[in-house]
């Protein structure tokens, strides 16, 4: 009784080993040769082909109303250094910055840096208040706040260029120069 019951297991063991391996075998056969993956893609609605991947926009070019010397140009905002852009001693007063891309692009949103660092966050001034104007002349306005965090600004708009006209500052007492570290940019080409 025992022989047949062990010899029954290994028959049913075996069978179900040959199952899986023929199934998983004829699974990636039909995958393979038969799957259409472009149709299911479109079927999920997941092809954004005409609208691309969100990710980090690079500007060609900048300019701006001043800076405070060659190491703090506004090409000094998206080359992932900790030098940022300042003005020449200007207090943040009738300060722009322009950045252009290659391609309009849809930018969803920018991403801006004060000084990371509270010991040369406090020596210099801050933007308060910003409009942000795009290529078409659409305008957005945004308040930063006074602090060493990065600071969200929905765009969400077609252009070419950015234009970041500052309309104020905070005027931190006895400083001169304002200051902005860095400007990520975001969206899809």
């Amino acid at each position: 009784m025992k022989s047949s019951i062990q010899k029954n297991k290994k028959i049913i063991i075996l069978s179900l080993l040959v199952g899986i391996g023929l199934g998983w075998f004829l699974n990636n056969f039909y995958y393979i040769n038969f799957y259409d993956v472009d149709s299911a893609i479109e079927r999920l609605g997941l092809d954004d082909s005409d609208e691309g991947y969100l990710s980090l926009i690079e500007p060609i070019s900048c300019t701006s109303s001043s800076q405070a010397n060659e190491n703090q140009g506004c090409e000094k905002l998206y080359d992932f250094s900790v030098d940022g852009w300042e003005d020449n001693g200007q207090n943040c007063n009738n300060q722009w910055i322009e950045i252009n891309f290659e391609d309009e692009n849809l930018v969803e949103f920018i991403v801006l840096q004060n000084y990371q660092y509270e010991g040369l966050l406090a020596q210099k001034d801050k933007i308060k208040d910003l409009e942000i104007v795009t290529s078409s002349g659409d305008i957005v306005n945004h308040t930063l706040s006074n602090s060493s965090d990065s600071q969200w600004i929905d765009i969400n708009l077609s252009t070419s260029s950015l234009r970041f006209n500052i309309l104020s500052s905070y005027e931190t007492i006895g400083v001169e120069n304002c200051h902005l570290e860095s400007i990520d940019i975001y969206g899809r080409s």
